[in-house]
């Protein structure tokens, strides 16, 4: 294919970018549904003052963790979580949220859940 025949090409393809819009303050990429916007908003909040996420925060994420499908064989989640991609092992997701919750992971596994 020619010079000519390549640049005429690329013109003609979609460009592939994370659009994002500022509403009331926040960034937010189009696209994810609100209760991501929620997650998002709250993990954000929390990491640029470096403060811990309150435990009734991460006790709502941890009842949203036990709507994400898992394999059943390999204990790894079916589809992202939070910042934990597709193929993140149950044991490291449950690290994190044993780090994040003051009472650790066993109040979340068998006080709340």
């Amino acid at each position: 294919m020619g010079k000519r025949n390549q640049e005429h090409s690329a013109k003609n393809l979609p460009e592939k970018r994370f659009v994002t819009k500022t509403i009331d303050g926040n960034r937010k990429k189009e696209g994810i549904d609100a209760q991501m916007h929620w997650i998002i908003d709250k993990m954000l909040k929390y990491a640029s003052t470096m403060d811990t996420i309150p435990d009734p925060e991460i006790e709502e994420l941890w009842r949203q963790f036990e709507d994400v499908p898992m394999n059943p064989i390999t204990e790894e989640i079916e589809e992202d979580f939070l910042h934990f991609p597709i193929g993140t092992s149950r044991e490291e997701i449950w690290h994190w949220f044993d780090e994040q919750h003051s009472m650790c992971i066993h109040y979340l596994l068998y006080e709340i859940g």
